[in-house]
């Protein structure tokens, strides 16, 4: 998550006990995501008024089952993993095959299935647990996220509180869809050499 700026990164660990063990911290990071996802589609609900029907997921991490229902859950919103994981880089290559005019890349009806389709998503996870239950857990991780801030004063970053009511955070997406144009240059690049290197 810190790619696109909404991590929370103040090297400090709370609310620890002699109870606390390895799987605590990897339940914790996975959860941390989907607050931090949460964060994002509340963004764009406040900026610009669009209601989300459904998160599209791709990536080593939409494989977890766990992370997956969560995310559902605590978004209120129906998540959906495809059946090819790494489509970004997928979509990046077919890009630049189409580019170059490389029809040889494709095969079969690869990539012919919508969006909308039965074929095209391998899972869909739906919100199980009551709003009052969310609406508990989301605002008990935001009090930790506050609570576990500058305690490390030589601290590089300082990350600022957000709020319902708070600045806007839109400009965070526009950061990550940067991040994503300079990955998909970067394949689209490698397409490239490896089309010329045929024609050859």
């Amino acid at each position: 998550m810190d790619g696109i700026a909404i991590c929370f990164l103040d090297r400090t660990i709370c609310g620890l006990t002699e109870y606390v063990h390895k799987a605590h911290f990897a339940r914790a990071a996975l959860e941390s995501v989907a607050f931090q996802v949460c964060e994002i589609v509340d963004a764009i609900k406040f900026d610009s008024g669009v209601e989300l029907s459904r998160i599209q997921v791709d990536g080593g991490m939409s494989h977890s089952n766990l992370l997956m229902q969560f995310q559902a859950d605590m978004s209120a919103i129906p998540v959906c993993v495809p059946k090819m994981a790494e489509i970004t880089s997928l979509g990046a290559a077919i890009a630049a095959a189409r580019a170059v005019g490389c029809t040889e890349f494709f095969r079969g009806d690869s990539g012919s299935s919508s969006c909308d389709s039965d074929d095209y998503f391998k899972q869909r996870f739906l919100p199980k647990i009551t709003p009052e239950e969310r609406s508990q857990k989301y605002s008990y991780w935001k009090e930790a996220v506050q609570r576990s801030m500058h305690w490390n004063k030589n601290s590089r970053r300082d990350p600022k509180p957000t709020s319902p009511d708070g600045p806007s955070r839109f400009g965070v997406v526009a950061v990550a869809a940067v991040g994503g144009a300079l990955t998909s240059l970067a394949v689209a690049g490698l397409v490239f050499l490896t089309v010329q290197k045929f024609k050859r």
